[in-house]
């Protein structure tokens, strides 16, 4: 029981397994703050039971999925997730609790309709569809900015996915190798910018 309650709160079956997993009331997710609690999430129908704790500034939960068993969210993910609305939100009932991608950088969790990013390096955390409007799932970088959802302020000055970014160096080098450039016009990393070159003004 956490110290000041007066009543103890219980957490049972698969989210027991869970809870444990993640270090218990002295791991990530801390102390229960309710009961299981019946949930149907709002796009995908999906039906289960949540439990709220006290870690993550009280934004720690545990949605039991009713094929995958019970998920964790916590941390900058989890806060992230439940100021969404949870369940709730379009990103549905987790999938996948979260992991550490290879760059070692990226923290991922996924859920039924995408995932969410968090950053080590700029503490940024991102939500973002893998499904693309055909229904395909979309893993290249472009695919993260349709329905996005930034617990950032400073989304607005992420640049462009890679392969622009990339696109728009080679092209810039490219006009050094030519008198002329790209028919007389110096690109800038924005593409929709340029300045035009008079050669023969001194």
């Amino acid at each position: 029981m956490e110290d000041g309650k007066e009543t103890a709160l219980w957490v049972y079956g698969d989210n027991l397994r869970e809870y444990l997993e993640r270090g218990g009331a002295e791991g990530f997710l801390g102390f229960p703050t309710n009961k299981e609690t019946p949930y149907t999430a709002d796009v995908t129908q999906t039906k289960g039971v949540c439990q709220a704790f006290s870690g993550s500034s009280a934004k720690a939960r545990i949605h039991n999925h009713p094929s995958l068993g019970s998920i964790a969210t916590w941390g900058a993910i989890g806060s992230l997730y439940t100021d969404m609305g949870g369940a709730n939100s379009w990103l549905g009932v987790p999938t996948k609790a979260e992991w550490e991608d290879n760059d070692e950088v990226t923290i991922l969790a996924e859920f039924e309709n995408g995932q969410i990013a968090y950053n080590k390096s700029t503490a940024e955390t991102i939500a973002y569809t893998l499904k693309s409007q055909n229904g395909s799932t979309d893993e290249n970088s472009s695919g993260r900015n349709a329905g996005s959802y930034s617990g950032s302020n400073n989304s607005d000055d992420i640049a462009g996915d890679a392969d622009q970014i990339f696109q728009e160096l080679y092209e810039f080098f490219e006009y050094f190798e030519s008198p002329l450039g790209l028919n007389g016009r110096l690109p800038l990393l924005n593409p929709n910018l340029f300045i035009s070159i008079q050669p023969n003004i001194i």
